[in-house]
């Protein structure tokens, strides 16, 4: 296994236990590098109890990683299910992964910008109103039901035949 296929929690759980089985010492050292991790978030090889050679393995088996120049552990559920002896299925709460495992349906809306889109609305639904009755007015005078030619397609459609009836006529 490589330390690119660090994420996947399978992958990292079932390094973990072969790690346990061929290292005598492997339990102290994963219980520590989990303290370690848990307190720190990122941290060095001299903040942990191993030696080089150990160090190494969990770093080329995936179960620790390398982040911007220190180590964090690439999945600690799995580190501590296969620590504990227990199959990762089972250290699951529910089993709610799947397709939306990471997917936060929280939203981040910035109120100032809500704001101004509600305002934006507003201003223009009251000056569409309030313009409404300049585009119809004397509607009941005209013959077409429209006033503007600018709002009367079947007027501009017909405009190009009026000069020649006038001429014709």
């Amino acid at each position: 296994m490589t330390a690119d296929a660090g994420n996947d929690p399978e992958t990292v759980w079932e390094a973990t236990a072969t790690f346990l089985d061929d290292d005598s010492d492997a339990e102290t050292v994963l219980a520590d590098v989990l303290e370690v991790d848990a307190e720190h978030g990122t941290w060095l090889f001299e903040d942990i109890a191993a030696d080089s050679g150990t160090f190494g393995e969990l770093v080329s088996q995936g179960i620790v990683e390398k982040v911007d120049g220190e180590y964090r552990v690439a999945d600690r559920d799995a580190v501590e299910s296969a620590l504990a002896g227990e199959s990762l299925e089972a250290a699951d709460d529910g089993g709610e992964g799947g397709v939306l495992a990471g997917f936060d349906p929280s939203l981040d809306i910035d109120l100032r910008a809500m704001a101004g889109l509600a305002g934006a609305l507003t201003f223009l639904f009251v000056m569409r109103i309030t313009q409404y009755r300049s585009v119809f007015r004397g509607m009941t005078s005209s013959p077409r039901g429209t006033i503007r030619t600018t709002t009367d397609i079947g007027w501009r459609r017909c405009w190009p035949n009026r000069p020649t009836r006038r001429t014709s006529t």
